[in-house]
């Protein structure tokens, strides 16, 4: 079930791809990065320790209010309530339910999310930034569906999340 959810949650190629590297553990933080000597030191530039996957996603300092802010965002707009923990961050919540399909699209949109901002260097606790990521994800969505004659399956599976952005 772990890894055939993200091929379950998105169609976008880039997203299942960096679930499937991300399961692997073959994401280059600095750590590998540091063994390869690609870079200098192995710390993450945050905060200044090991950065391994576990710490790039969940464990980086920066990151607390971000994992935190997007759960109480999701708690407030769905009727299904989730607590993210680590497990559910980094695999996804592979419970078998529909109902859980938008919330893991999220968490694996986030996750890029963090992993692009960490290559650009920018900040990666920005709530407002990734959910304007979200909006132009659900906006390209919106539009493949409208063209395929499936508007309506959209607005099913969305339509609680677009009046929130």
């Amino acid at each position: 079930d772990i890894f055939k959810l993200p091929y379950n949650v998105t169609r976008e190629t880039k997203l299942q791809s960096f679930q499937y590297k991300m399961i692997h553990r073959i994401i280059s933080c600095e750590v590998w990065m540091h063994k390869q000597k690609v870079v200098d030191s192995p710390n993450c530039q945050y905060c200044n320790v090991p950065d391994d996957i576990v710490h790039r996603f969940i464990k980086c300092s920066a990151l607390n209010l971000f994992w935190k802010t997007l759960e109480r965002w999701w708690n407030r707009i769905s009727v299904h309530q989730v607590h993210l923990n680590d497990k559910y961050i980094i695999f996804g919540i592979y419970i078998d339910s529909k109902q859980y399909m938008t919330i893991n699209y999220i968490i694996l949109l986030a996750k890029w999310y963090i992993q692009i901002q960490k290559y650009r260097d920018q900040r990666i606790d920005f709530f407002d930034g990734f959910l304007q990521i979200l909006k132009h994800h659900l906006d390209i969505e919106k539009e493949i569906c409208a063209h395929n004659g499936n508007i309506q399956m959209f607005y099913n599976k969305w339509n609680k999340i677009i009046d929130q952005l």
